[in-house]
């Protein structure tokens, strides 16, 4: 009996032991599993939680001879749904042309085990899929969106990624790593391996950290950082532009960069006989410069459908422009070759230039084409336009001002759009008593610098008309435009006068009228982008083109009818600029002065509190709203 005794304690304590030894995660590249894990616990109330990121690396190695390869690591705890949509089935996109993608571990960590298994990866795991964009778009077929499914999964769990993508044939290469990510991080690396003869070119933005230098064959150097928090909200298109990041690059400068890249698009943007003539056919009714630059435009968006899909997959290998018209369809770049082939065509100077987001170029002295933003042409001119072959919508170049930049002719470092003249919207309305219960009026609109229309309103069309109508219909509802002239329509500034008939509203129970004038269309609102009245609080900076101010002035005449209620006058001033409502009455006429000014085109969080307070009060109709008898 005793022996037996002995023997099950002896069980017993190997069970133990091997439950433990099963329990720990162990070694991943280096990377204790456990004492992440460990750690993600002791500096994370998991409890309010989607995901935690044990582990998110990347390992980028130039070979030196045209071969980039980025391997991605990753180790997740996810404890709600919204954790499991964000990495349990991931789409990872690469080219099956140009490259190769090798998954090296797709695994989940419960039940103090690895499932499927600690070193197999599931035969239904990978899945080969087409992108959607591509299912009629035969030259791009190439493209893959291999699905990873993880297995296993229920919540809470860990799950761990490691795959790989090498790039073959490139000239060279360059990229940009924001450190955080979309939800907190215990460690977050990035580490650079740069064979053969290259110097690796690097700059660690927005953050002290200092990089490590390791041994090995080539340049090795490396970041890290503990406790990453997640990515700064409301999300931005321009997070690199104060959270910590990355840039690096191989290229040696940005003549060398702009000069392969140039001579690459220029080869490719050349017509065939039979589409030079096509052009000279398009144009020759078209009776203005302008006029001419839409119809090539034009005839692009009706012929050759976009695929919107991203044109980073073939950077170093447009199409030919001829290729593209022939096969009807193109992504972003190959629309640009295309359409600088026609225009250049018809007699017009192109420049093929990217446009990115934000008020920042980050990392500027490093050249890179990813992370560049997304490719648009300028058109030389009077008024300069400018095509976004991914949208396809031709404009002036207004929308540049206060965007990063980087064209491809005689510009070689990026720089910010600008404008030398102040960004201010106004426009400016009298209304009197007319006839069959209508008002009557004029006005003056003007818009420069940022809110410079000229691109939207030229050409032979109602261009001009309908963007004041759609202003003037913002400010005056049920207003209609009868007449306009312009006194001013430059690339930087457009004044317009007009006139106008205004149904009056209809009399209210009260016996009262109400004339409620609003916010112009095209207005400062329209150019903050990511900016939410509704969020009371937000952690990512404000990022906007410029200082901008915008002004709606209005007189009408009375008569014999009373006033009822003006707006109350109103004057606030903080940090952030300043409000203003004036209001007048003076023989039979009363006026309403609305005035928005902003100071800076950066705030940083701690002022969106006084930046949302101009806004709101400038968005409230009680600050445009009449009462008359």
């Amino acid at each position: 009996m005793k022996a037996l005794k002995i023997i099950t304690l002896t069980i017993v304590f190997v069970l133990l032991a091997g439950m433990s030894l099963a329990s720990e995660m162990g070694i991943s590249s280096g990377h204790n599993l456990d004492e992440l894990w460990a750690k993600a616990q002791a500096d994370y109330d998991l409890s309010g939680e989607d995901a935690v990121l044990l582990l998110e690396s990347r390992h980028v190695t130039w070979d030196g001879e045209g071969a980039l390869a980025t391997r991605v690591h990753r180790v997740v705890w996810v404890g709600t749904s919204v954790g499991i949509r964000g990495y349990a089935d991931l789409r990872i996109p690469w080219n099956t042309a140009t490259s190769q993608l090798d998954v090296e571990l797709l695994r989940t960590w419960r039940d103090g085990r690895w499932w499927p298994d600690e070193s197999v990866i599931s035969e239904t795991a990978v899945v080969q899929t087409l992108p959607y964009a591509m299912n009629l778009a035969d030259d791009y077929t190439s493209m893959r969106e291999t699905m990873l499914l993880h297995d296993g999964v229920e919540l809470p769990c860990i799950m761990e990624t490691a795959y790989t993508i090498t790039e073959k044939g490139l000239p060279g290469a360059g990229d940009l790593f924001v450190m955080p990510q979309r939800d907190p991080s215990v460690r977050t690396e990035f580490k650079l391996t740069f064979q053969g003869e290259t110097d690796p070119q690097f700059e660690i933005l927005n953050a002290d950290a200092l990089p490590t230098f390791h041994d090995g064959p080539g340049s090795v150097v490396s970041w890290s950082m503990d406790n990453v928090p997640a990515l700064l909200i409301p999300l931005t298109g321009a997070p690199a532009a104060y959270e910590p990041a990355v840039v690096w690059s191989t290229w040696t400068d940005w003549p060398l960069l702009r000069d392969h890249w140039r001579g690459l698009f220029d080869e490719a943007a050349v017509l065939d006989a039979a589409l030079t003539d096509s052009v000279q056919a398009w144009i020759e009714d078209a009776p203005s410069p302008w006029s001419r630059v839409r119809t090539v435009v034009d005839q692009v968006n009706k012929y050759v459908r976009g695929v919107h899909y991203p044109d980073s997959f073939w950077t170093f290998q447009p199409r030919t422009a001829v290729r593209t018209w022939e096969t009807a369809y193109g992504h972003p770049l190959d629309r640009a070759v295309l359409t600088a082939a026609l225009l250049r065509s018809a007699g017009y100077e192109v420049t093929p230039i990217f446009v990115g987001k934000g008020n920042r170029f980050p990392g500027d002295t490093i050249p890179r084409l990813n992370g560049l933003g997304n490719i648009h042409l300028s058109i030389k001119g009077d008024p300069a336009g400018l095509y976004d072959p991914d949208r396809g919508t031709l404009s002036g170049q207004a929308p540049l001002i206060g965007l990063p930049l980087w064209r491809t002719d005689q510009y070689v470092e990026p720089f910010l759009g600008n404008s030398p003249w102040p960004h201010r919207l106004e426009v400016s309305v009298t209304l009197e008593p007319g006839e069959d219960g209508f008002w009557k009026g004029t006005g003056q609109f003007e818009g420069s610098g940022v809110f410079c229309p000229q691109g939207d309103m030229a050409g032979m069309g109602d261009g001009a008309r309908d963007y004041l109508a759609e202003v003037i219909g913002t400010v005056i509802p049920a207003a209609t435009l009868n007449r306009s002239n312009p006194e001013i329509f430059h690339q930087h500034q457009v004044i317009f006068g007009f006139g106008l008939d205004v149904e009056k509203p209809e009399v209210e129970t009260s016996g009262r009228t109400r004339l409620v004038v609003g916010a112009p269309a095209h207005g400062l609102m329209s150019r903050a982008a990511g900016v939410h009245l509704y969020d009371e609080s937000r952690g990512s900076p404000v990022m906007l083109p410029a200082p901008m101010e915008q002004r709606v002035k209005i007189r009408v005449k009375t008569g014999a009818d009373g006033v009822v209620n003006l707006p109350a006058a109103v004057s606030i001033v903080n940090d952030a600029g300043e409000f203003t409502v004036k209001t007048t009455e003076q023989d039979g006429w009363i006026t309403v002065e609305r005035e928005l000014k902003l100071n800076a085109d950066t705030y940083p969080a701690e002022m969106w509190p006084q930046l949302r307070a101009l806004l709101l009060e400038d968005a409230d109709p009680v600050h445009g709203t009449i009462l008359m008898d």
